[in-house]
């Protein structure tokens, strides 16, 4: 790609966003339950195609998991939900990172047919039923800090490996998302990802700490999505694995185009390069911007495109609290000049969405302050980031 002085600003940045945002230290549970609750107890937080929560159902039911994980003996264990994806899994979610559990969301812990937290005490498994039933009398205990593991998840760059995610680093994806994008309030969130996927904790916890209302669906179930996004009262933004969508746009036609003017925008979460033409398709058919995001278990969000001014083959710029960094791919040295003078280069980056710990073996090792991404890349003059195919260097 041509390379030229860039004369306008280093990174172009949508008006209003922050570069930075601080990540306050509190608990997933202060942060995105019982802040809710107190901001407006009766307004709908949580909900799917069969119910709805408020947020002060939301704060009572996420409790009362919370204590019932705590009556068992078994707070700051690590568990795994066995639900479907729905009001009930995001309940238990939320209440094992109340209780200061380590949620286990690889591929080991993949989601059944019943509501039950696996792995919660001696005493048999929370279930969600038996949970609500008793009111908790008393405020989850929470983690022993911001920095105690919350989430595990598959590593996208070393197969076998496992990442551990912070309560921290998990409030910080959230909160960098949701500052990013800066929908209205009144816009839900309709998710449909697998749990699996590190967008969405993220995505889950930008909704709630933006106010507006989380809307889980069956992961890759395009009807479910069309069916939920038709229920809201306002246009809402769309969470959807970029293939999903790129199928969806293909043999779901007719269910895509009926959400013509009811997206404000669909982020589309990816891993590496993607086809500019099915991003293209993606557009056309859903009527509404693509919204990709980079990121990896191993750094949450790392580049996005913004609603106000993005380019169809470029991943976006670096999302607000990510330091991207561009790297020589031979020597791993970083590169002490602008992206937009780099023909190309390896990505880094350092944030305080980072994962913190890494396992192959069974053993936890701490990760680094900075983490590399395995992917390259190349930038225009405008500090736009374009990911190159694997093997590109």
């Amino acid at each position: 790609m041509p390379k030229t002085i860039a004369i306008t600003p280093s990174w172009y940045w949508p008006e209003r966003i922050p570069r930075v945002s601080g990540v306050p230290p509190y608990s997933a549970f202060d942060l995105l339950v019982a802040r809710r609750a107190r901001k407006g107890p009766d307004d709908v937080a949580l909900s799917d195609l069969e119910r709805s929560l408020t947020a002060g159902e939301l704060v009572s039911q996420v409790s009362s998991v919370a204590v019932a994980i705590k009556a068992r003996g078994a707070e700051r264990s690590t568990v795994r939900i066995v639900a479907p994806v729905g009001v009930e899994f995001a309940v238990l979610f939320l209440g094992a990172l109340a209780a200061g559990c380590t949620i286990d969301a690889t591929s080991a812990g993949s989601a059944g047919a019943t509501t039950t937290l696996a792995g919660s005490g001696g005493q048999g498994d929370v279930t969600y039923d038996a949970a609500i039933a008793s009111p908790a009398s008393e405020a989850p205990c929470g983690p022993e800090s911001t920095e105690s593991l919350a989430l595990v998840l598959d590593s996208a760059k070393e197969a076998g490996s496992r990442i551990g995610v912070s309560q921290r680093a998990l409030l910080a994806r959230a909160i960098s998302l949701a500052m990013y994008f800066e929908f209205p309030p009144e816009a839900p969130w309709v998710i449909d990802l697998d749990p699996g996927n590190w967008a969405f904790s993220a995505a889950l916890g930008a909704a709630l700490h933006s106010g507006s209302i989380a809307v889980l669906t069956p992961p890759g179930d395009a009807d479910s999505f069309a069916a939920a996004v038709g229920a809201q009262q306002f246009q809402s933004v769309g969470v959807m694995d970029f293939q999903e969508a790129f199928v969806a746009s293909k043999e779901s036609k007719r269910v895509a185009k009926g959400l013509r003017g009811q997206l404000l925008g669909l982020i589309l979460p990816v891993i590496s390069s993607f086809d500019a033409s099915e991003r293209r398709r993606i557009e056309k058919v859903f009527d509404c911007p693509s919204l990709t995001v980079y990121g990896l278990p191993e750094t949450g969000p790392v580049l996005a495109s913004h609603p106000s001014w993005y380019l169809v083959e470029s991943a976006g710029i670096p999302i607000t609290n990510a330091d991207v960094l561009p790297v020589d791919p031979r020597s791993g040295a970083k590169i002490q000049t602008l992206w937009e003078l780099v023909e190309f280069a390896a990505v880094n980056v350092r944030s305080p969405m980072l994962a913190t710990s890494r396992s192959s073996n069974g053993a936890w090792e701490p990760i680094g302050g900075m983490i590399s991404t395995g992917v390259a890349a190349s930038s225009d003059a405008n500090g736009m980031i374009y990911l190159l195919p694997p093997g590109s260097i």
